[in-house]
């Protein structure tokens, strides 16, 4: 036994539950413990320390094996109470030196034993050894490990980084690890939040869609989670098709009758509006446009009307400009992409059919990249109508995304182009949104 400063005075005291005891009577209230034979032990455990003797108390220790009684009555009680003796006077630096491996090993079977972890190691030798941490963790039963974690974010950190494995933590502590974000790896954290049932994270990492089917054409819309400037909202996966504009109105606008997963184009904004409506209906929603005055054109498109908009009802509307470039620009990371997927021009044609590569047509939705929304061609193959105006001083209404007949410049999510709500294009079709106070069930 070696001291390095003999000059001071050695303290003892016994942690329970992290209360200190320094009583006979702490010790029986703490451990709620009424057997008479354990008193005496801690009787002359509390006598050797008040005379200052630490060989003493070692040899006491042994003698009645201490640790053992512990371990005896608190498994008989059924106590989950820590079992941890507070050491620091005795592994203190200033008082028992550790150059001999026996000691040491003494040490670590006292350690994990006594249930000593992480934050009792301070002001020790032992504590920047990083093995002696692990061995201890290593000794813990899994309901002690999250208790003990629970009470120090620290030790749940350091256990986390030293390759522990996590399903021996409870939900609490693993979502302390994603949400102070210990655990950055988005595979990993997809993994444990999919066997855990952790749907909130799920949603954040692996887009939630909403399924819908009319007249046997299906389409979906994608969870878009807000923030300080946009409401959460589902927005569809792709533009409207001409499948799904035939199974609600009947009837084929589009100048490129190419098939059934193409854009519908070639349609007025009011076309769009009144789409959105004639779609809630069929699937069970609030029309959110009144719509009044309407006149009809030539080829059946509404060239004029009279068009309010009721947000707080939950049919099909046009996304707002601010929330189809919130949904465009998303990356994962939370910056914003220069286009919808991607940030560099040489990369574009991954993710958009443009002048470049779209060979004078409009082409199928969803054959090329979605961002990181699992959403499709929000850069490219049709210009989107949006809600808003254009501008206080006029009628025209936003157009986004650029389209096939467009170079980069036009597709980038932070371009904006405008039309007369009656005007109609062969490069205009357009996107729907739902509004969601609530996360819908699906």
């Amino acid at each position: 036994m070696k001291y390095i400063n003999k000059a001071k005075p050695i303290r003892f005291s016994l942690l329970v539950g992290g209360t200190e005891c320094r009583s006979v009577e702490d010790v029986r209230q703490a451990f709620n413990v009424e057997d008479e034979k354990l008193l005496p032990v801690f009787s002359s455990l509390w006598e050797s320390f008040d005379n200052g003797n630490l060989e003493k108390w070692l040899t006491q220790v042994h003698a009645v094996d201490l640790i053992e009684t512990l371990d005896s009555q608190i498994a008989r009680e059924k106590d989950v109470v820590t079992r941890k003796i507070h050491l620091y006077n005795m592994f203190a630096s200033n008082q028992l030196g550790f150059e001999g491996s026996e000691k040491k090993d003494s040490v670590l079977f006292l350690l994990s034993h006594s249930l000593i972890v992480y934050e009792d190691l301070k002001g020790t030798k032992l504590y920047h050894d990083v093995e002696v941490q692990k061995k201890v963790l290593s000794s813990l039963g899994k309901e002690q490990l999250n208790g003990l974690c629970k009470r120090n974010d620290k030790l749940l950190e350091f256990y986390y980084k030293n390759n522990f494995p996590t399903d021996r933590l409870d939900d609490r502590n693993v979502r302390w690890l994603i949400d102070e974000k210990i655990i950055k790896n988005k595979e990993e954290i997809l993994k444990i939040s999919e066997e855990r049932g952790f749907n909130d994270y799920v949603n954040k990492i692996k887009p939630v869609k909403l399924p819908f089917n009319v007249n046997g054409v299906p389409f979906k819309m994608i969870y878009v989670k807000g923030d300080s400037t946009v409401s959460d909202c589902y927005i569809g996966e792709t533009v409207v098709t001409q499948g799904l504009w035939k199974a609600v109105m009947g009837r084929n606008p589009s100048t490129f009758d190419n098939g059934d997963n193409y854009p519908v184009e070639n349609v007025t904004w009011f076309d769009a509006v009144n789409f959105c409506n004639e779609l809630s209906l069929k699937t069970g929603r609030a029309k959110v446009y009144a719509i009044s005055g309407i006149k009809i054109g030539g080829d059946y498109q509404i060239i004029d009307a009279q068009v309010e908009i009721d947000f707080s009802q939950n049919g099909f509307r046009l996304p707002t400009e601010a929330e189809w470039e919130y949904a465009a620009g998303w990356r994962k990371d939370g910056r914003r992409n220069e286009f919808s997927g991607c940030d560099e021009m040489s990369e574009l044609s991954k993710y958009a059919w443009y002048a470049v590569n779209s060979q004078h047509s409009t082409h199928e939705v969803a054959t090329r990249l979605p961002n990181d929304l699992d959403i499709y061609d929000m850069s490219g193959n049709v210009w989107e109508w949006c809600q808003d105006l254009y501008d206080s001083s006029g009628a025209s209404r936003v157009l986004r995304g650029g389209s096939w007949n467009c170079y980069a410049g036009s597709c980038r999510v932070s371009c904006r182009g405008r039309s007369a709500p009656d005007y109609r294009n062969v490069s205009d079709g357009f996107r729907l949104l739902l509004s969601s106070p609530k996360k819908e069930k699906i």
